[in-house]
């Protein structure tokens, strides 16, 4: 027999309960994420299709005993060791649009989907953990977002122009 229950504690945080163990969900339908016993996960999807993804990102052993409890400090340094995927990658990344950023703001605001967008990926789970820092840090955004974008933009050319290979002056002579 299956046993499964979700408790809404307040808008965007569910606590489940299920004979295996206990979960949190933090986030809306469409995008949320579960932190229990078997780790850490993102949940994407679209409500209503049946289109849905679900990705391990942290944390947990896989098995279903329910042994291996997972804390946030565990969270956060398997998110540390992965290194920095926050910065731009030349040849990958392409610049950041300010329309893109300000309507995933408008849309996708409290879970950070602008934060996830310009790669601020610890942003953006704080901001799904805490419904966008509590609504303030959207706030913020409005006034800030452009700066945040031609940061990341700049970042971006700055990386590719250091992968340029390098060149001789005009000046240097070559022998033969």
């Amino acid at each position: 027999m299956r046993f499964r229950k979700s408790i809404k504690i307040a808008p965007g945080l569910k606590i489940n309960l299920s004979k295996s163990g206990v979960s949190t969900t933090i986030g809306a339908k469409g995008l949320s994420a579960n932190i229990g016993d078997r780790g850490a996960y993102l949940n994407t999807g679209i409500p209503g299709t049946g289109v849905s993804a679900r990705h391990k990102i942290a944390g947990g052993d896989g098995s279903k005993s329910g042994d291996q409890a997972v804390g946030m400090d565990q969270i956060v340094a398997e998110a540390a060791a992965m290194g920095n995927p926050s910065q731009p990658i030349p040849g990958v990344d392409k610049p950041r649009s300010k329309i893109t950023a300000y309507l995933l703001l408008l849309f996708l605001g409290l879970v950070g989907g602008h934060k996830f967008y310009l790669k601020k990926y610890g942003m953006g789970f704080l901001y799904i953990v805490t419904m966008g820092l509590f609504s303030i840090g959207c706030i913020a955004d409005l006034f800030t977002l452009g700066r945040q974008v031609d940061a990341f933009n700049a970042a971006l050319e700055k990386e590719s122009g250091d992968q340029t290979a390098p060149t001789l002056p005009e000046s240097a002579e070559l022998a033969p």
